[in-house]
């Protein structure tokens, strides 16, 4: 996703279109949401004509589709880290929330993307079991947490959406430029999170 070169020629470097296609898509969909972006406004962004898109997608939910799979699959590596044997979980919690400020400020449009169409009625049954997996993960942590009752003992669910909640509009607050990310603002925000989830 990041323009794999495809050819050089006369000294000119030429980007692979369906790369072009996927990227113009991406910050389409970020801005504009899926309802919002016509097949015309992603060819006229990448520069390519509107039959070009239908050479190397069917339509627009295929776009939408892959866009999504590859970025959830992205931010859970970028986002993993690997359980040590008797790691504590607020450490284990805070090198997550390390690497997720990481991601999402340096893939702001992918991040956005993931956000707004995280339910989307056109992700397709690869998509939702791709995001269920991950999702799942994400909740075997915050069980753990409960079990070794060091996470307060409600419902997972409700622990992801706190965490995510905070996390989310932290974002949204900085890209609107009404929250400046110090380090010390983001270690607050993670202090906040970690509070309002543990025992």
């Amino acid at each position: 996703m990041n323009g794999r070169l495809k050819s050089v020629f006369g000294g000119r470097i030429v980007l692979d279109k369906r790369e072009d296609i996927l990227q113009a898509a991406l910050e389409l969909f970020a801005e504009r949401g899926y309802y919002g972006t016509a097949v015309s406004l992603i060819a006229e962004k990448a520069r390519v004509g509107s039959g070009t898109i239908y050479r190397y997608f069917q339509d627009k939910e295929q776009l939408v589709n892959e866009l999504y799979r590859y970025w959830k699959t992205e931010v859970a590596n970028a986002v993993k880290v690997e359980y040590a044997e008797n790691m504590p979980l607020r450490t284990l919690f805070h090198e997550t929330w390390k690497r997720w400020v990481d991601f999402a400020m340096n893939n702001r449009e992918a991040y956005s993307f993931l956000v707004a169409h995280h339910h989307g009625p056109y992700l397709d049954k690869v998509s939702m079991e791709i995001n269920e997996k991950i999702h799942g993960e994400y909740l075997a942590f915050f069980e753990v947490g409960r079990q070794a009752q060091v996470i307060k003992d409600i419902n997972p669910e409700l622990i992801m959406a706190i965490v995510t909640g905070i996390f989310s509009e932290m974002m949204r607050e900085y890209w609107a430029g009404h929250l400046q990310l110090t380090p010390e603002i983001i270690e607050q925000a993670e202090e906040a999170c970690w509070h309002a989830i543990r025992r």
